[in-house]
Parts: structure tokens; sequence; C-alpha cells
């Protein structure tokens, strides 16, 4: 506990036989200080008069008190992340941003992802967290089948007193069917189809020598008629 002001000693005056006083102290929780009970110490210190006559030295009395203090609990939720919609079979995203407003630590910090058509539950342990320290939930979601992803992140942390706080976040995902866009064939000379003669094929060389062949060994019959012939129209004249 802090004093709130520089003066700690209080000047009452006199007080009869059946009397009362009242002292006023202003006192402030340190920063960071847990939440609990602290102690003060008072010290009272009068004269006492008997007969009429006042003592030569004061008298004291020590009292001690229990004062009770509390940090309020300011675990803040920030902004919440969700992808608006997925593809079934794609990962979706839900990410909680959260920050430790308060005076003193909070412990034990923890989430979980629960809902319908949600093909992974998990849980995410973050443990304590420092006075001004922030950070982050962050689940990575699988859908069953198409539709909508809805359910609820589930935020639990223990305050400096042991008490068990519970945020609960919801959020929804549109989730599509799987799109596959369809193939087209590539023709590497831009004629606009499949390419017929792919790379290193030796099937039209395979049918240019046959053509080849086959056009000479039709030459060469022809060339083997005509000698044929002139053989016949020497042979006629000389009959």
């Amino acid at each position: 506990l802090i004093l709130n002001g520089a003066n700690s000693t209080v000047s009452l005056g006199n007080i009869g036989p059946g009397g009362t006083l009242a002292a006023n102290f202003a006192l402030t929780a340190k920063p960071g200080a847990a939440s609990g009970l602290s102690t003060v110490t008072l010290t009272y210190s009068f004269y006492a008069t008997v007969q009429g006559v006042r003592a030569a030295t004061p008298n004291t009395v020590t009292q001690t008190l229990g004062v009770p203090k509390q940090q309020p609990d300011r675990f803040t939720l920030g902004t919440t992340d969700v992808s608006p919609s997925m593809y079934l079979g794609e990962e979706g995203m839900v990410t909680i941003n959260y920050t430790n407003k308060g005076k003193t630590s909070i412990y034990n910090v923890s989430g979980e992802i629960r809902g319908t058509n949600l093909a992974n539950p998990s849980t995410t342990y973050q443990g304590t967290l420092a006075a001004g320290a922030e950070g982050s939930l962050d689940f990575y979601v699988q859908a069953v089948e198409p539709g909508t992803m809805s359910g609820e992140v589930v935020i639990t942390y223990e305050t400096d007193t042991g008490e068990i706080q519970t945020v609960k976040v919801p959020f929804s995902i549109d989730v599509q069917e799987a799109y596959y866009p369809p193939v087209e064939p590539i023709d590497p000379n831009g004629n606009g189809g499949i390419d017929q003669n792919p790379k290193g094929s030796p099937l039209p060389y395979i049918i240019g020598a046959v053509i080849l062949l086959a056009a000479a060994g039709g030459g060469f019959v022809l060339y083997k008629k005509k000698q044929a012939a002139k053989v016949a129209e020497g042979e006629d004249e000389d009959f």
C-alpha cells in the first residue's frame, strides 16, 4: 500500500472522557501488487491528564489493521480475425487478439475452439500474461462438408486471486465446394490443338523413309519396263 500524501502524522487535539476522534489516511495499492490482505500499523501518542495534572511523557498505543485490496481484472479482447469463406479441403483462420490492461499478471490463459462442421477442434495454452502484455489465440480450421462452419472460442484464465474467468467469442465461416478448373491441352507449336508430333518422335521420319523407298522402287520398275521394251523393238527389227 502507498500513503497518498506526504504527511503520515495527524494531530487530533484534546479528547474528554467518553469522547471520540477520527483520523483519515488515504491509501492506494501499489502497481503490480497482488490482490489480498495488507496490514497497516497505527501508533497513537497522547499525554494523559490525571487530577488536572498532565503527564510529563507521552503514552503510546499500537494497533494493526488488515486492509483488503483488490486489483481490477482488465483482460481485454481486441479484434477478431476470421476467414469469411473457404473451400472444402482448405484451411481457414480464426484469430483472437487480447491485452492485459490490468496492473497484475493473469495466469493459465488458454483457448479452445469448438463448433459444428469443424473437423479439427483444438486447444491452445498461453500460460502467464504479465501486466500490459498482449498476444493472440490462433486456430487453423478445416470443415467436414460444404455449408456453414459456426462455433465459438472459449478463453479461460485465472486472476491473481485464483478466480477463474471465462470469455466466449463466436465465429462463422462459409464453406464452399472444392473447385478444380478444367485442364486445357497445351499446343507447343501454337496450332490451336494438341501437338500431333511431340518433340523427339521418330514417326514422321519413318513415314518419310517408307515413302521415299516406295518411290524409288516404283522408278526402278518403270526403268526395267522401258529397257525390256527397247530390247523387244531391237529384236523385231532384226527379224
